[in-house]
């Protein structure tokens, strides 16, 4: 009868020096916990996958099925191996967990089968738990991680890796984590058993956090469960010689018109175009109320476009109409007045934003300008 796969050992967020004798050091790959099972011979059936919460993937993940299948050829025993399952970038070299996103709900086998190809995965093995028929988890770290490098240390395809592993001193796999922008490291203690399904201490994340002042610049559209919106994207400042041009990037796809600075010494202006109020999208100018709630110093000018008779000329007082119901909308969700600067048209001020012709005739969308001092 087989035998139950066990839960993976987890890793604490305790602190941990870069530098001990005690812990050895591995990169924090950003990808999924994966338990692979693999029957020495490698027939049919040989290779089972799971992940962190004992859900099958050995479907997803055909390439790995495959190269862990020739590898069980030259298996004189069965093993039973955790490590991560990671996208590769176009280097081959392990990436952000983004690039799995698009296989990891996957179940048509035409549809794994072809992001097989435009999206490439690889399974870095960092632990073995048992060892033909032997349960090898109550080993300290030092012993398993010598039998692993003697199973796992040389499989023929760049499929099948082993994971960095540096005793003793971190300080330099830090440094390649900053330079290639990885999640972390993770620092473990050579003498410390497989505790499975038990978040310890004995592994600890040293994680890289990285923060930059970003503003909201919209919202993408929802798909699926999402019906509202998929995602805010933030923008961030960049230089430009010109006042008047945008001063904020924002990632491709996302619903929006133009930043940029309303007084260069002062503060930011972005676009968040939302919806006319009454309609089915104040859920987006809902989300504007309650970030103005928990951030009282910033402020918006909320501008009118608008165009009715469905030409590219402005109607200016139609569009001044616009922007007072979104004052009131917001006011009338708990923001204070005192944080709404300003309430006009394009036609009354110098105009701080461009658009395409197409977008005025949606009559549906107004701008609300988010300010921070």
């Amino acid at each position: 009868m087989p035998q139950p796969v066990p839960r993976p050992m987890l890793a604490s967020l305790q602190a941990a020096p870069l530098d001990s004798p005690r812990f050895a050091y591995e990169p924090k790959y950003d990808g999924i916990r994966a338990l692979a099972a693999v029957a020495a011979g490698g027939g049919p059936g040989s290779v089972r996958i799971w992940s962190r919460l004992g859900n099958e993937k050995t479907a997803q993940f055909p390439e790995i099925v495959r190269a862990l299948t020739g590898f069980a050829r030259g298996l004189r025993a069965d093993v039973l191996l955790d490590g991560e399952i990671v996208a590769l970038d176009e280097r081959g070299e392990p990436a952000g967990f983004q690039r799995l996103q698009g296989r990891i709900h996957l179940a048509a086998e035409a549809d794994i089968d072809g992001r097989a190809v435009t999206q490439p995965v690889a399974y870095v093995a960092f632990d073995v738990l048992r060892d033909g028929g032997l349960d090898v988890r109550a080993l300290p770290l030092t012993a398993r991680r010598a039998r692993l490098e003697r199973i796992f240390g040389n499989t023929g395809t760049r499929v099948l890796r082993l994971s960095d592993f540096h005793a003793g001193d971190g300080r330099r796999l830090y440094r390649e984590a900053l330079e290639r922008g990885w999640e972390g490291i993770v620092a473990k203690s050579l003498e410390s058993p497989y505790r499975s399904g038990r978040r310890s201490d004995a592994w600890r994340k040293i994680k890289i956090l990285r923060r930059q002042d970003c503003v909201v610049g919209g919202f993408t559209e929802g798909r699926g469960s999402r019906a509202h919106f998929g995602a805010l994207p933030p923008g961030a400042p960049r230089e430009s010689v010109d006042p008047w041009r945008p001063r904020v990037e924002f990632p491709e796809g996302a619903r929006r018109l133009a930043t940029t600075w309303d007084d260069p010494s002062s503060r930011l202006i972005m676009a968040f175009p939302g919806a006319t109020v009454g309609g089915d999208d104040d859920f987006a100018l809902d989300l504007v109320a309650t970030f103005m709630r928990a951030n009282p110093t910033t402020h918006v000018i909320l501008e009118g476009h608008a165009d009715p008779r469905g030409s590219h000329a402005y109607n200016d007082e139609f569009a001044l109409k616009r922007a007072q119901a979104v004052a009131t909308f917001l006011i009338g969700r708990g923001v204070p007045p005192a944080q709404i600067d300003d309430v006009t048209s394009i036609g009354k001020r110098r105009p701080i934003s461009t658009a395409p012709p197409e977008f005025f005739q949606d009559r549906r969308v107004e701008l609300i300008f988010l300010s921070a001092p």
